[in-house]
C-alpha cells in the first residue's frame, strides 16, 4: 500500500503515532480508538469514517493538547485525509473522560 491508511487498524496505529510523537501522551492516557463508517446523503462518496479518540482526562493530557483539543483533532483528521486514499471524508473527535 505504499505507506498508505487502508484499514481501520491503520487508521488505529497512526493515531496512536501521532498521539505519542507530536504530543507527547503514552498509550496508557488513550482509552479507546473506535473506527467506523456512517453513510451520508452525498452523492459522490456515499459514506465517511467516523474515528473517536477517549482520552484520559487529566492536567498532562489538557496541557499536551492545549487549550482547544479540536484543534488537534482537525490536525490529526487532516494527516489521516493525505496518508488515506483521499477519496472519502474522514471525521475525527477527541473525547476527555475521567472515568
Amino acid at each position: 500500500t505504499n505507506n498508505r491508511i487502508v484499514t481501520p487498524a491503520d487508521i488505529r496505529l497512526f493515531c496512536v503515532s501521532e498521539l505519542s510523537v507530536r504530543y507527547g501522551l503514552s498509550q496508557n492516557v488513550i482509552r479507546s480508538i473506535r473506527v467506523h463508517r456512517n453513510q451520508t446523503d452525498a452523492r459522490d462518496c456515499g459514506y465517511q469514517i467516523n474515528v473517536a479518540i477517549t482520552l484520559k482526562d487529566n492536567n498532562f493530557v489538557r496541557r499536551s493538547l492545549g487549550e482547544n483539543p479540536d484543534l488537534v483533532a482537525s490536525r490529526i483528521e487532516k494527516g489521516l485525509f493525505v496518508r488515506s486514499a483521499g477519496i472519502y471524508p474522514i471525521r475525527l473527535k477527541i473525547i476527555l473522560s475521567e472515568s
